[in-house]
């Protein structure tokens, strides 16, 4: 039997689709349902409520501050730091915290976020050999999962895995630091001024899939059980009185008749 052309080209048209998605390692549709939406666990991760609303803020000088003028995407992102006389004389150290707890039942967590790191105009082909003086830093407890030092020529994008966090709960750190000693010490080597780092950051996300488990529905508690009847021994045989009386077979008040009468006799 020929095959219309118009099922032929449909399905190529299917089989390409499922490759395009294995490729992707995206697997089959249906299992994508199963592992349920992606489940958002940052708030406020993009800072277009225009504050720190969510976040727990250490400043340092001017920063952090949430501004509009360079951002990744949408209104608002955060310049961390400028390296040099808005950190100082503070301890140095701009940082906003979050705690986060991911479930047992998490899937492929995954954290995600945009930084810049932008050096003064002119100095962007200078390269630090472990000589810096001020650097972007994102921590998972005391874990440090990005270092940035270089001028990043524009907006870069980082994701670190989080699977060895799922059932935990843990503290996610972005944070600047300035060193003013090894600024001095950076232009005593160098013969010049130490220039001013700007660090921003952006659409920071934890997402991860998987499906909360439903909690069993309460039962109603068994009646208790009536205490089963004590069964004689088969001895051929009638029982003494003492055995019946422990066996609760003959009642006390029925015993006690029994002896009157005997007395009476």
């Amino acid at each position: 039997m020929q095959v219309p052309p118009q099922e032929i080209t449909a399905l190529t048209g299917l089989v390409l689709l499922l490759s395009v998605l294995l490729a992707a390692g995206l697997g089959s549709p249906l299992r994508a349902a199963a592992a349920g939406p992606l489940i958002e666990y940052v708030v406020n991760g993009g800072f277009e409520t225009g504050d720190f609303s969510g976040w727990d803020v250490t400043e340092s000088g001017l920063f952090p501050a949430v501004q509009g003028d360079l951002v990744s995407e949408g209104d608002y992102a955060v310049h961390m730091g400028d390296g040099g006389a808005g950190m100082y004389p503070s301890l140095g150290i701009a940082a906003i915290a979050q705690e986060i707890t991911l479930p047992a039942w998490a899937e492929d967590p995954l954290l995600q976020l945009a930084f810049l790191v932008e050096f003064a105009e002119g100095n962007e082909d200078i390269e630090f050999e472990g000589d810096e003086w001020s650097w972007l830093e994102v921590l998972i407890d005391d874990q440090q999962v990005l270092y940035a030092c270089s001028h990043s020529h524009g907006w870069q994008e980082h994701e670190y895995d989080l699977s060895e966090y799922i059932g935990k709960t843990f503290t996610l750190t972005v944070r600047s630091a300035l060193d003013i000693e090894a600024a001095w010490a950076w232009e005593d080597a160098n013969d010049g001024e130490a220039f001013p780092i700007r660090y921003y950051v952006d659409d920071i996300s934890i997402t991860a899939s998987g499906v909360e488990p439903e909690e069993p529905e309460p039962t109603d508690p068994e009646p208790p059980k009536k205490p089963s009847k004590k069964e004689l021994p088969r001895t051929g045989g009638t029982l003494p009185l003492g055995e019946l009386l422990a066996l609760g077979l003959i009642p006390g008040g029925a015993v006690l008749l029994r002896l009157r009468r005997k007395s009476s006799r």
